[in-house]
């Protein structure tokens, strides 16, 4: 291997390796808004994503929040992807969500909110105890005019 691949490799190791201590180390916190690392700086294209656990009537839930500091209405598609204790991904079984995010706005999960803003954890046959990370698979949008 040359030097410079050498440099790259441990970059990214380095870089995969913090990405998922702080993953591992943040997503215990039951209620507080934890970042879904839409890219490594947790900003995609103006937009900047956080989930939470959370219970809606007993149900334990997972809500997503998403912040659109763009000046322009975006439509933001994903597809729910949870990673449990075991480091096992397990996709959701459901179409791909889409919301619209307002121009300088914000859209978040509540239990009384738009439902793809949040999911039952059972949906993907975890408990919050085998639950580590919860992440968007796909992100992508488009402009609204």
């Amino acid at each position: 291997m040359t030097m410079r691949k050498n440099v790259y490799l441990t970059a990214f190791t380095f870089l995969t390796l913090s990405l998922c201590s702080t993953v591992k180390s943040k997503a215990q916190n039951n209620g507080s808004w934890q970042p879904l690392w839409l890219s490594t700086t947790n900003v995609f294209k103006g937009i900047e994503g956080f989930y939470q656990l959370s219970a809606c009537n007993g149900t334990e839930m997972v809500m997503v929040k998403f912040i659109n500091h763009n000046n322009y209405k975006v439509r933001a598609g994903w597809k729910d992807l949870v990673i449990n204790n075991s480091g096992q991904q397990i996709p959701s079984s459901a179409m791909q969500d889409s919301v619209t995010i307002p121009a300088s706005g914000q859209m978040e999960g509540s239990c009384t909110g738009s439902p793809k803003l949040y999911t039952k954890l059972s949906n993907f046959g975890i408990t919050p105890s085998d639950f580590k990370g919860f992440f968007c698979s796909g992100f992508d949008y488009r402009i609204i005019q």
